[in-house]
């Protein structure tokens, strides 16, 4: 897709708008387990990152699961360390 994005003015706004949504969910989410605000922006970028690799390697879905389930845990430990 990055590659793609480069060429395409079509996959280029696909992408970004991708990014968009993925962002502002996991940003959503992140801010309802109460994650600290500092650790906020970071842990999107890492969402996103796992989101994207997810969807464009192959995993089956048991891995995809663990990779996912791994992430939140992270997330939610953040947010449990800081109360």
């Amino acid at each position: 897709v990055h590659t793609r994005a480069e060429k395409s003015a079509a996959v280029r706004e696909w992408h970004e708008q991708f990014h968009a949504l993925a962002e502002g969910l996991f940003r959503a989410e992140l801010l309802a387990f109460g994650v600290p605000a500092d650790d906020v922006d970071p842990l999107v970028a890492i969402g996103v990152f796992v989101i994207e690799g997810v969807l464009t390697h192959p995993m089956d879905r048991i891995q995809r699961r663990a990779v996912i389930e791994t992430l939140l845990a992270s997330a939610r430990s953040r947010a449990a360390s800081a109360r």
